[in-house]
């Protein structure tokens, strides 16, 4: 059986070649056109806590007329069995700041608009064949402001000591040329 992936879009043309590019990937894409229309979707979909899931990807337009995709893609993790469906989000207007949030919610890829169809569902199909060797587990399937904290420490502190190494070197070097920094000063760092 061919995975399935929904589209929500409320571009008509954008969702239609997203499924004919679905179609040429071996995948079966299914549009929607409105957030409450994927809120039904997603109410009448069949889930079951152990359960394969009623479909394998959501792609989702991040400003629909009606509802976000982020306030869709949260309606859905908090179905059961919901939060081990990967989603992506699609948005023409991106920041750092919004890229961040949007990897923080669990979106497995930003695909900035304008894009070529046929790159995304190849990415999309790239994200399903690596969870299918390597399965999205309900413990890890929410990035939570914890697990991004304790990251962002870890990765501050290999910054940081990077920084002491390069000031340790600097200072060595300071000495052999016969002026006097001391590594532990304010303004070395």
């Amino acid at each position: 059986m061919s995975q399935r992936i929904i589209i929500v879009d409320d571009d008509a043309d954008l969702c239609a070649l997203l499924e004919l590019a679905c179609q040429r990937a071996g995948l079966t894409g299914l549009s929607l056109t409105s957030g409450l229309a994927a809120l039904d979707y997603f109410n009448a979909a069949e889930f079951q806590p152990d359960g394969p899931a009623p479909f394998d990807f959501v792609l989702t337009d991040r400003q629909l007329p009606d509802l976000s995709g982020e306030d869709l893609v949260h309606f859905l993790r908090d179905q059961p069995g919901g939060a081990r469906i990967p989603a992506a989000i699609m948005s023409a207007n991106l920041t750092e700041d919004s890229r961040a949030r949007f990897f923080a919610r669990g979106f497995m890829e930003i695909f900035p608009k304008p894009f070529d169809a046929k790159a995304v569902i190849q990415r999309v199909a790239e994200i399903l064949e690596l969870l299918a060797t390597n399965p999205y587990e309900e413990e890890n399937a929410r990035w939570t402001p914890q697990t991004i904290a304790a990251i962002d420490a870890d990765l501050q502190a290999e910054y940081r000591a990077g920084l002491a190494e390069r000031a340790r070197r600097i200072a060595e070097c300071m000495v052999v040329l016969g002026e006097d920094w001391p590594v532990d000063s304010p303004d070395f760092l």
